[in-house]
This record gives structure tokens, sequence and C-alpha cells, in this order.
């Protein structure tokens, strides 16, 4: 298993560019015949549903907030339950500090937002009088993470918008997943520069690390020859299961962001009644 640590070869480097495409390409082949795999005409951009989030990012003319338009959908769906609330937030990526301002006015007063960046030129938005902090560091260093968390402990949200390199991405998803709130969200957003060999610095892309993930949903069925038999017991064996099993609901896959969300999983139980 490859490790965060490895540093690719520029042949491997430029093969995990392409992998995406490649991947593309390979279904297209193999389904060639299915109308769902046929290229059609792209179309043209059209502003997303607009939520308050998108709003407060359209009237913003500060030049200090720089966004994915059709991020905004995805933002709300997985952030709206948060708004008005006593919510604790870490995103990584301060840059000019337009996104702690649009937190800020999107969560409301309640919010205690945490910003990571690791240009000192940051820290002019540390504002802990407003409920916002800006801690310097990088988000690559695993005992500077420790630091924040022990700081801002059980985030409910964590948004990673650092630095974008593959490394980085899996360090700070390895480091602080386990430590966000029981049902909190983890998003990672501009997952598009895992197909540029400048941000590709692992043998791995956060990309298809996060896709493995998906497996870990099922880990309850692969400890007994027959899946289904523990699930049809009234007094089931134990089971031992990883835990990110055990803590991970639901995973999201977007155009350029991933998300898991976090919730407590029981052991699944079939009955027929």
């Amino acid at each position: 298993m490859c490790t965060p640590n490895d540093t690719p070869s520029p042949n491997v480097k430029k093969a995990l560019a392409k992998r995406i495409f490649y991947n593309i390409a390979t279904l297209r082949k193999a389904y060639a015949e299915e109308k769902l795999y046929r290229l059609v005409p792209g179309s043209p951009f059209l502003p997303s549903e607009l939520s308050d989030c998108y709003r407060i990012f359209l009237k913003n003319t500060s030049r200090d907030l720089h966004k994915w338009h059709h991020y905004f959908p995805v933002y709300h769906r997985h952030f709206e339950k948060y708004r008005n609330r006593p919510v604790k937030i870490i995103e990584v990526g301060v840059s000019r500090g337009g996104s702690l301002k649009l937190w800020k006015a999107y969560f409301g007063p309640q919010a205690e937002i945490h910003g990571i960046d690791i240009k000192e030129s940051c820290l002019r938005f540390h504002r802990p009088e407003e409920g916002i902090h800006v801690h310097i560091g990088d988000q690559a260093d695993r005992a500077f993470l420790r630091d924040v968390l022990r700081q801002c402990p059980a985030p409910d949200i964590f948004i990673d918008d650092g630095g974008h390199t593959t490394r980085q991405q899996i360090v700070t998803f390895l480091e602080c997943y386990p430590h966000i709130s029981e049902r909190g969200v983890y998003l990672c957003e501009d997952v598009h520069a895992n197909a540029c060999e400048k941000f590709i610095d692992s043998r791995m892309t956060f990309l298809e690390f996060a896709k493995n993930h998906i497996d870990f949903l099922y880990a309850w069925y692969s400890n007994s020859r027959n899946a289904f038999y523990p699930y049809l017991c009234k007094n089931p064996p134990s089971v031992e299961i990883p835990l990110l099993t055990a803590i991970t609901r639901s995973l999201h896959f977007y155009d350029s962001i991933v998300v898991f969300e976090r919730g407590k999983v029981c052991m699944p139980r079939s009955e027929i009644r």
C-alpha cells in the first residue's frame, strides 16, 4: 500500500494525472453501444440555484473571494442544517480572507470559524472577538493539525481548500476526519487538481484514495462465509469493523468535491415479517 510520504517518479505523476481520463475512456470503450456514454455537447454556464450562500457570494465586491459557482449547491446541501446554530468550522486555506467572511455571514453570529493557512500575512484576518481565528502552519504537518484540533475540538464542518497537493489532502483527512463531531461533515474541494501533475506528490491521488473508501461502507459483510447470515439472527455474533465504517454514514462525489458525512453506524439487521 502506498503511503502519503511515498514520492512518485515523474512517469508515475504523469500516469496519475491522466487516471481520471483513462477511467472515462475505459468505461466508454467497454460500453460503447450504451447511450449513457456517447459524447454530447456540453451546456454553457448557467448560474446555480440561488441559495443564501450563493447570494452572499454574488453580492461580494471586495475581490477577496474565489469560488467555483457550481460548488454552492453542494455547500447548501451539506451545510444548511448548521445555520444559525453554535457551529464550529475549520477551513484550510485563508488566502484573502473572503471565505472566512462568507461563512460568518452564512452561518450566523454563533459560528466559531478557524482558518488555516501557511502564510503569516493571513493573521490580519484573525478576529477572535468576532469568532474568527487564524492558525498559521502547514496542513501536511500532523502535529500542527493536532494543535489546531485541540483549540477547536470536534468541529462540525471541516473544509479542505488548502494547498491542493495530493499528499496534503490525504494527510489532512487521515489526521482530522476521526476528530470531527459525530454528525459532522468533511468536505475536500478543488479535487480536479488531482489531474494536474504539479499537485501530485504522493503515489495515490486523493480522488482514488477517496474512491477506495466506498468499500469501507460494506465492511460489515466481509466477516462471514455467508455475508448475510449474521444479520438475520436475533442475537447476531459480534462483528469487528474498521473505525471508519463505524463512524461514516455516507460518501458523496461531485465535480471537484468529495464529501464524507459522519454518523454512528450500527450493525445492519435484516428481518422477515
